[in-house]
């Protein structure tokens, strides 16, 4: 299938939960980095494959991992749709097999809702698409903090030596 765009604006003042907008009725899309053939990586079944909650995250985790096939989605439960149905974009990939690491955000720890929607995200990968093994990666941090943050705290020359541990 082709390239989709789903349009998302970070809000000046999140208020509530929000931090991001994208336009009302648009579908939700998994998030797939084009560059530095991430796209090859998700479409070779022999390939292990890293998840990420958040946009910036994802690519963040694409540009020091050059190992997996890098897949993000937009929130805690932005993978589902329709009563907790994974997204369309889940059938375009092989997932069967493969190794799937999760990075939430370190909210996962104290919010029920994000650690409920991981464990729904786990369930339909090993059942419905029959992915090997399903492991979260466990970010240090605190709230929101992602799988950038996490990055961000290491020197540049050290980031892709820490994303690979976190992998691995």
């Amino acid at each position: 299938s082709g390239s989709r765009v789903l349009e998302q604006r970070k809000l000046g003042h999140p208020t509530g939960a929000a931090k991001y907008l994208t336009p009302s009725g648009d579908r939700l899309l998994l998030v797939t980095p084009q560059g530095q053939g991430n796209p090859e990586r998700v479409a070779d079944s022999r390939r292990p494959i890293l998840m990420s909650e958040g946009t910036k995250q994802t690519y963040a985790a694409a540009s020091y991992l050059h190992d997996h096939a890098v897949i993000g989605f937009l929130g805690a439960q932005a993978w589902a749709h329709d009563g907790g149905r994974p997204l369309p974009d889940f059938e375009e990939i092989d997932w069967e097999g493969r190794t799937v690491t999760v990075a939430m955000d370190a909210d996962i720890a104290t919010n029920l809702a994000v650690w409920e929607a991981a464990k729904r995200l786990k369930d339909h990968l090993e059942v419905t698409y029959g992915a090997g093994e399903v492991r979260f990666a466990v970010l240090a941090g605190e709230n929101k903090d992602g799988l950038d943050d996490f990055l961000a705290q290491a020197p540049v020359a050290k980031r892709r030596a820490r994303l690979e541990r976190l992998v691995d």
